[in-house]
């Protein structure tokens, strides 16, 4: 009886000893945030972090990546070099297996002068060779993905909102007010800044296409597979001889314009 009681004192003594040396492990414990922690026991206070979506669009001449100002030579053996292109995207959305659109989780509002302001989904992007891959948003849905989609061109509801009450690092202030045409008071979808002719230096122009000139829509089949708790980074290759292979540089300046906005949805198809 003596022995008994001694082995249970021993016992709650050990039990005593461990739970005071026990310090529970405070992490994120949503498996779906990129900072989730297996090994935590105790949730944390506001330290989830949201994984995001990326869309990076890569830059290819027929098959091969390109660089900008290398020099290219079109269809018609003519050598020129595109020194610029920059444009906007929105509306983009993943499609599940379970055939729903997806989109980001952040919001932007808008304001106007002659309308109230209003809200939307903030997956406005300005894409530039210095900027092929650029964070979506915030992303929170785990499922099987099949498609992406997305419109060239920014949505009309950009058209008349005010820059002045944006964020100044937003998409409409910062880099893209190089966009912004002060004597139209709107933005080219599309810019495109290009040597005509590679051995002669002021053969450059500059080609700017509005908002009522070109926007289509964009899709590519998804074959990623996305990890719960990663990051989703979607490629897309941009094929710009599709754009620019059968134009012909000696013809006039609006008749190249015109090639431009026929050709452009080719080269994201």
């Amino acid at each position: 009886m003596y022995k008994i009681n001694v082995n249970i004192i021993l016992l709650i003594t050990i039990c005593l000893m461990v739970y005071s040396c026990y310090s529970p492990n405070s992490g994120c414990l949503d498996p779906n945030a990129s900072n989730y922690d297996v090994s935590a026991d105790e949730a944390c206070e506001s330290c989830c972090t949201a994984t995001t979506l990326t869309l990076r669009l890569e830059s290819n001449y027929d098959t091969v990546s390109f660089a900008f100002n290398d020099t290219l030579v079109n269809d018609l053996e003519q050598r020129f070099l595109v020194k610029n292109l920059q444009y906007f995207i929105d509306d983009i959305e993943l499609i599940g297996a379970d055939m729903k659109s997806y989109r980001v989780q952040d919001s932007v509002t808008l304001s106007f002068i002659d309308q109230d302001s209003f809200t939307i989904v903030d997956d406005l992007l300005f894409v530039s060779p210095n900027r092929p891959s650029n964070t979506v948003g915030t992303f929170d849905n785990f499922i099987s993905y099949d498609s992406l989609y997305f419109n060239f061109g920014m949505s009309e509801v950009y058209f008349d909102a005010s820059r002045d009450e944006l964020p100044d690092d937003y998409s409409l202030v910062s880099d893209a007010d190089t966009m912004y045409i002060d004597a139209l008071q709107r933005y080219a979808q599309l810019r495109i800044l290009i040597q005509t002719n590679a051995d002669d230096s002021l053969s450059l122009d500059t080609f700017d296409i509005l908002d009522n000139e070109l926007s289509f829509k964009v899709s590519s089949i998804l074959d990623t597979t996305f990890i719960r708790g990663e990051n989703i980074t979607v490629i897309r290759s941009v094929d710009y001889k599709k754009l620019f292979g059968l134009i012909d540089f000696t013809m006039s300046r609006e008749i190249i314009r015109e090639q431009i906005i026929n050709n452009c949805p080719q080269a994201f198809q």
